[in-house]
């Protein structure tokens, strides 16, 4: 790899679709991993608002106050009736 000058994030992107087009060429693709990281800590991550897992708990929170809503209704029902007119 040679040292380049100028924009970073151009010269990222070249060298990675070099990078692709020699393992291309070499018909190499098929022998790569899906997915590899020499640092993880620099990996990429979907913030949890774009994931179902987060759709479910703000379902699941949802239903729960619901839940607690109408259990609070009904104990207030309840013991409305339990008084004398």
């Amino acid at each position: 790899m040679q040292k380049r000058i100028g924009d970073k994030l151009k010269s990222t992107v070249d060298d990675i679709v070099h990078m692709w087009t020699v393992i291309d060429e070499k018909s190499a693709l098929a022998t790569l991993s899906i997915f590899c990281s020499g640092d993880t800590g620099r990996t990429a991550t979907i913030p949890d608002e774009l994931t179902d897992l987060a759709y479910r708990r703000t379902v699941v929170t949802y239903l729960r106050k619901q839940v607690q809503d109408l259990t609070g209704l009904v104990t207030q029902l309840s013991n409305q009736q339990e008084k004398p007119c």
